[in-house]
């Protein structure tokens, strides 16, 4: 997917446009999009790159895979960003990483982005985010023998001589 810039109430310039303006207050704000893939999902990695301020983590299909400015592991309730501070958002990244759970069709990306405390002066997100898939090999020595594929239609066949048999 290209870069969905999500968020931004500071009035600093950023690396990208802001487009959605919230009001200040919360320690939390959580973003979602669904996106199609319809490639190999075996050993693919996600490789995003964002504009974060202060702690966010990072779902896929409901399951947490990267925590930035927040503690490793832990899946937050409303509590602040703790690992970290920042003051002026830049673009971070890009970070990569495995994910199991990727699966061929609709993908639901998930981030919540937590606040360091209840006087922030802004609040900012903005994500880009590409699938690398491994690519499928062509021969099958070392991997499961499997021919199912996508084709091209066939082009469509033309007759052009005739031969008589007198």
């Amino acid at each position: 997917t290209g870069f969905i810039y999500a968020l931004a109430t500071a009035d600093k310039a950023l690396p990208a446009a802001k487009n959605t303006p919230l009001a200040l207050g919360p320690m939390s704000f959580l973003f979602r999009t669904r996106f199609q893939f319809d490639g190999n999902p075996e050993g693919a990695s996600l490789q995003f790159s964002t504009v974060l301020d202060d702690g966010a983590v990072f779902y896929l299909n409901g399951q947490p895979f990267y925590w930035l400015g927040m503690a490793e592991g832990v899946i937050p309730t409303r509590e602040a960003a703790s690992t970290r501070t920042v003051s002026d958002a830049i673009l971070e990244g890009p970070f990569v990483v495995s994910v199991t759970n990727l699966v061929v069709g609709e993908n639901v990306l998930a981030v919540e982005v937590h606040q360091t405390n209840p006087g922030s002066s802004d609040i900012v997100f903005g994500m880009s985010l590409d699938v690398v898939e491994v690519r499928r090999e062509s021969f099958t020595p070392g991997y499961v023998n499997s021919v199912r594929a996508t084709l091209e239609p066939f082009p469509a066949v033309y007759l052009n001589e005739v031969l008589a048999s007198n």
